[in-house]
């Protein structure tokens, strides 16, 4: 059982993630939900500490409830891109993510401020946030703002420098060797999508006639490398060379005398 809730009882899972909606005419249409993202970062970065809860410091404490539990969400925006700041009540720490296109939001950094030697110490389970933007702050930078409920404690994050730059793979077409093919970024070099080729049916390059051979080959369905090639039989002749045992063969003058008309020479 997990903590907190009952054998006899049926429960649904409560809400793990952020959306974001388009107002339109016809109402609200969703346009981005971070789905398990939330967890797969603290699962990555606190892994010792997966979804304990604010005053607990068991491993999946919360799993079987809200998870990290998203509280609040406000807006801010840093060197002229929007940052959507939402903080995580139980395991603690804000998530920041890059809306500044909202359909493709993407996750850039999470912060956390707990420490977690004991149970509650540090900054545990930031409750309300609070973006204080450069040009009316006296330090001329960005602040960020998050009220801890359970430490008791006023969180002050300050971004003094751009935002980590998210970098866009631009991948190309396939690079392959003998055995496998993938994905090289243009910009940063990074490999990606590397995979074993996977052989085509024949091929037929060049049809087989009755006199010549044709040939074929056999490619990658996927990057087109050209895993092996071969030649096809000539098909239009059924005399077997092989047959023939030429050792056995006589030149026609050498068993009979060949009569000239106008000599009675013999050839």
């Amino acid at each position: 059982m997990w903590d907190g809730l009952s054998d006899d009882k049926d429960y649904v899972f409560g809400g793990r993630s952020f959306s974001i909606y388009e107002v339109t005419g016809d109402g609200l249409k969703l346009v981005f939900d971070s789905g398990s993202e939330f967890e797969e970062v603290t699962a990555e970065i606190l892994p010792d500490y997966f979804n304990t809860s604010n005053n607990k410091l068991s491993l999946d404490n919360r799993s079987g409830k809200k998870g990290p539990e998203p509280e609040s969400i406000i807006t801010g925006s840093v060197d002229g891109k929007t940052y959507a700041f939402i903080a995580i009540e139980r395991i603690g720490g804000v998530m920041v993510y890059d809306i500044t296109d909202p359909v493709n939001a993407i996750f850039v950094n999470y912060i956390n401020s707990r420490e977690f030697d004991v149970e509650i110490k540090g900054d545990v389970s930031p409750e309300g946030l609070c973006f204080i933007p450069a040009y009316d702050c006296m330090s001329g930078n960005n602040l960020l703002l998050a009220a801890c409920e359970v430490s008791g404690t006023l969180a002050v994050y300050e971004c003094t420098n751009p935002m980590p730059d998210v970098h866009t793979h631009v991948l190309g077409g396939y690079e392959s060797d003998a055995d496998n093919h993938w994905k090289v970024c243009a910009d940063c070099g990074d490999i990606y999508d590397v995979e074993e080729h996977t052989a085509s049916d024949w091929i037929v390059d060049l049809e087989a006639t009755a006199n010549n051979r044709g040939s074929r080959h056999k490619e990658c369905t996927e990057c087109g490398y050209v895993i092996t090639v071969e030649d096809i039989h000539a098909e239009g002749s059924d005399f077997d060379y092989d047959f023939w045992n030429w050792s056995d063969m006589r030149l026609y003058n050498q068993e009979y005398s060949i009569t000239s008309a106008a000599s009675d020479e013999a050839w």
